[in-house]
């Protein structure tokens, strides 16, 4: 026994050295590839600083002295920027001026299928003789004409050449963890060594083919494991070796039943297991709460009764009709709850368990998705129904305007508003519809690059301001001293504004406020849109970003609203990396916050 225990030991510090090594070479790798990826990000990062500058430059170098000023100007910039060459191609693309006198007259090279664009800049990634290079290209121009193409490139660090100077030092990535774990590993088999002479025992047990309670000892205690083995082993000790297996095989049994209530205990759904008459044999804790009841009330009690079914005469056929009676069965009923109907899938499943039979019953609360699929389906057929009336105006108008013969200037503009307003409802109309499609099938994707958040923020202002103007209330603003660069997907991020500051005007009533205020760091950029609108009531302020619920407030049924704006604002901005978070007082107010990464997730 005691060389089973010192095997054991071996065994763990043979296990901790092997880790050890494992975890000392996926250091080095991992630091190897962090460093260089830290290397080439802040590289990469400072050209694309200067970039835009170095363009600049030239354009003004080229308006002063044509491009013999550019040849002049061009090794300054390669200091400054740091790049590996610079050059300038005319719009034939051969090079006109480049830091490599070789290059001049040379045309540019073509790398289509690696080729990246974010606007008008073009990246491109190659392998040199120096090693991997990026090289950037920016058009230029002068006076709106289109004068040449400036090139830039930056060397990446070499993986080989950063891998030979780390491991030129392998007592920092190897030595140091090796050690570290093997006297965790020393420190840890003392520590266990209690546990691994009551595992030895146990091996000792298991190969035994008359296992004999004397032959098991009491160890030193260090844990509850431990200490539990000392009173299993004094209480076999007491008894005869098959009284002692059967209090083990005992012990065993209920610690597995235990552990399958905890199972279904966590489950959501109601789950009860009854015999062939429908009486209960166990039940999990989601189905006593969804009959109201507790555990121990529903044990025994007719299932039937307990979900109410005979107030449901053609649901409680169904489960008693003799022909589905070995099938499975399911079934929906509406139940009134304190004046709030909910809606119960129920299903009911024939078990086995040798000759004993019964069943499974699987109680089910689908009251939102029943909501939700009555929304979609109102949702789809008022969008269809409103399709019509755009349609009808726009043709009644334009026929007008092509069949009358005389018609003055003033009716013939009031006609074309007509038009362009109805165009835009049916735009809006057949918007809905296709973020609804991307919702459903969760297509929605981002178009992820550069942005500047000033010009963002002030379309979103620009394209919400005459709606507020309309219902003559009072937009106030607050915006940040400072921008920092940002990379979102513009478009998708002034839907979700746009999105918000709508709902915010719609329910606010005329004169009222409506505040927009953006605060941004370097890592992080916070939208908030607040309103003293009608608010949403603690009850529904779960549901909001559901797609198609809408509040039973009157007030909000008496506004038009398809109920997948805030559904489609939360998908974006979690699509980003991000958080949409809702505060409200009913009467007083509604605040929306949104917070995103200034680099979105990819």
């Amino acid at each position: 026994m005691a060389a089973r225990s010192a095997t054991i030991r071996r065994r763990i510090i043979a296990c901790f050295v092997l880790s050890g090594a494992i975890i000392a070479i996926g250091s080095a790798l991992g630091t190897v590839q962090l460093a260089r990826s830290v290397l080439a990000d802040h590289r990469v990062e400072t050209a694309l600083n200067r970039l835009g500058w170095a363009a600049r430059q030239l354009e003004q170098a080229y308006a002063q002295g044509g491009i013999e000023a550019v040849r002049n100007k061009l090794p300054e910039i390669r200091r400054t920027t740091l790049a590996l060459y610079c050059g300038v191609a005319n719009p034939d693309g051969t090079y006109v001026a480049h830091t490599i006198p070789s290059r001049i007259g040379e045309p540019m090279e073509s790398h289509d299928g690696r080729l990246q664009r974010w606007g008008n800049i073009q990246r491109v990634r190659f392998s040199s003789e120096q090693g991997p290079v990026e090289e950037y290209r920016l058009p230029l121009r002068h006076r709106g004409r289109f004068i040449g193409t400036f090139c830039m490139a930056v060397r990446l660090p070499s993986f080989r050449a950063l891998s030979w100077q780390l491991l030129r030092k392998p007592a920092l990535l190897l030595a140091v963890p090796l050690l570290v774990t093997l006297l965790g590993g020393l420190w840890l088999t003392r520590s266990l060594g209690s546990t691994a002479a009551v595992i030895a025992q146990l091996e000792t047990l298991a190969d035994s083919d008359a296992p004999q309670a004397n032959r098991l000892v009491t160890v030193r205690p260090q844990d509850r494991a431990t200490i539990g083995w000392n009173r299993l082993v004094r209480q076999l000790g007491r008894g005869s070796a098959a009284e002692g297996t059967s209090s083990v095989a005992d012990a065993l049994k209920r610690y597995q039943e235990y552990r399958s209530n905890e199972v279904l205990n966590s489950l959501p759904d109601g789950i009860a297991v009854t015999d062939a008459a429908g009486r209960v044999r166990t039940a999990n804790t989601a189905f006593a709460s969804l009959v109201g009841r507790s555990e121990d009330q529903v044990r025994g009690e007719d299932i039937h009764v307990l979900l109410n079914l005979r107030a449901h005469p053609d649901v409680l056929a169904r489960f008693r009709d003799e022909h589905t009676l070995g099938r499975q069965v399911t079934a929906e009923l509406e139940e009134d709850r304190g004046g709030n109907v909910i809606t119960l899938r129920i299903q009911r499943l024939p078990l086995r368990t040798g000759s004993d039979e019964g069943y499974l019953w699987i109680v089910r609360d689908v009251t939102q998705q029943v909501l939700a699929q009555k929304m979609k389906t109102q949702f789809v057929y008022a969008a269809t129904h409103e399709l019509r009336t755009p349609l009808s105006n726009i043709r009644a108008y334009a026929e007008t305007l092509a069949l009358a013969e005389t018609l003055d200037t003033a009716k013939q503009r009031e006609f074309c508003n007509i038009i362009n307003s109805e165009a835009m409802r049916l735009e809006k109309l057949i918007e809905d519809l296709l973020n609804l499609s991307r919702l459903e099938a969760a297509a929605l994707s981002l178009n992820v690059g550069p942005v500047d958040l000033q010009r963002l923020v002030e379309e979103v202002i620009t394209n919400i301001r005459p709606t507020v103007e309309k219902k003559r209330q009072k937009l106030r603003v607050r915006l940040p001293e400072k921008y920092f660069p940002a990379t979102l997907d513009k478009d998708k991020i002034i839907v979700t504004l746009v999105n918000l500051l709508g709902n915010a005007v719609k329910y606010t009533p005329e004169e009222g406020e409506i505040r927009f205020e953006v605060y941004q760091t370097e890592s992080h950029i916070r939208f908030v849109v607040e309103d003293t609108g009608i608010g949403i009531a603690p009850e529904d302020l779960p549901h909001v970003f559901e797609k198609f619920y809408r509040s039973r407030d009157p007030r909000v049924a008496k506004i038009s609203g398809s109920g997948i704006g805030l559904a489609l604002a939360k998908e974006i901005v979690e699509l980003h990396g991000g958080r949409i978070t809702v505060e409200s007082e009913l009467n007083r107010g509604t605040r929306f916050t949104v917070v995103l990464p200034a680099v979105a997730a990819s």
